[in-house]
Order: C-alpha cells, then sequence, then structure tokens
C-alpha cells in the first residue's frame, strides 16, 4: 500500500435524517412503556408485546445503521477505494479509468437520493451534497463518488494529469 493523496470519511449526519428517525423511536419508546404498564394490570396478550418489541428492533436497527454507515474514499497513485460502510469495499484501478473529473449532479433527479444508488450502466455512492468524483471506466460503466472536499480533489487530478506529479 502506498501513500493516499486523497481521503476523505462522510457520515449521514444531515438534520433531516435525524428528524425522520428519532419521531419514530420516541413513538415506539413510548409505546411500549405503555404497553408493559398495561400489561401489569390488564395481562395482555403476547401478541401485542411482540409486536411492540419487533417494532423497537427494527427501529434501533435502523437507527443503529444510519449511525454507523460512512462512505470511505481514498486515493493513491495505483488505485480509488471506496468503501460504504457496512455494505460496499470496492477498489478500482487507475488503469480501469478512461475519464475522471469533479462534477455537480442532482441526487435525487439522476439516482433516486443517496446513499448506493444503481442505474442502467452506473452506480453512485453518496452520503450528502451534489458534487462528485464521476469516473468513467474503460468497460463502459461509470461510478459517482459523493465528496466534499471538491477542491482538493480537483487538484489532485490536476496533479494526476502530469505524469511526474504522483
Amino acid at each position: 500500500m502506498g501513500q493516499f493523496y486523497f481521503s476523505e470519511e462522510q457520515k449521514f449526519n444531515q438534520l433531516w435524517v435525524w428528524a425522520i428517525l428519532l419521531p419514530i423511536i420516541v413513538i415506539v419508546g413510548v409505546q411500549f412503556f405503555d404497553l408493559l404498564n398495561k400489561n401489569q394490570t390488564l395481562n395482555l396478550d403476547n401478541e401485542s408485546l411482540i409486536g411492540i418489541i419487533i417494532s423497537i428492533v427494527v427501529v434501533a436497527a435502523t437507527a443503529t445503521l444510519f449511525m454507523t454507515m460512512k462512505l470511505t474514499t481514498k486515493i493513491d497513485k495505483m488505485t480509488i477505494r471506496v468503501r460504504f460502510y457496512p455494505f460496499v469495499n470496492r477498489t478500482i484501478s487507475w488503469q480501469d479509468v478512461e475519464e475522471a473529473y469533479v462534477r455537480t449532479y442532482k441526487p435525487v433527479m439522476e439516482y433516486g437520493g443517496w446513499g448506493i444508488r444503481r442505474r442502467i450502466g452506473s452506480i453512485a455512492y453518496s452520503v450528502s451534497g451534489k458534487q462528485g468524483l464521476q469516473l468513467k471506466l474503460t468497460n463502459g460503466k461509470k461510478v459517482l463518488i459523493g465528496t466534499k472536499k471538491v477542491e482538493e480533489l480537483k487538484l489532485l487530478l490536476q496533479k494526476r494529469a502530469l505524469p511526474s506529479e504522483l
């Protein structure tokens, strides 16, 4: 492994994500404690209790997933590494890249939102924002990697175009 010329880590820490998840967590939690209190006095059936427990597990798993998901991009002389934890760990050799440039894109219109998004002949890895590293591969496919470090990435691509720089 060589020296990384570019490294970035992004997480799902947008306010809108938590504005959606937090109320759901609170509602399910309140329902659970309410049901526990009623269960002590009314001896409710197990199906209701199991339903609430399943809801809690699903909501907790979703919240945990959003807290742990992260997009890591590392670029060195030989490769571009994309890690979308815990789902994807992909390495793209520079030899397989026909063209690379930073561009503005429309996440919702072009890919249907953020995350790992596929469309015919293309895949996007993005967490937030509208800027990304667009790769056109020699096999005709396209890869878009979201970035918040636009200027740093542009500078790297300019330097990479000069053979003696990297």
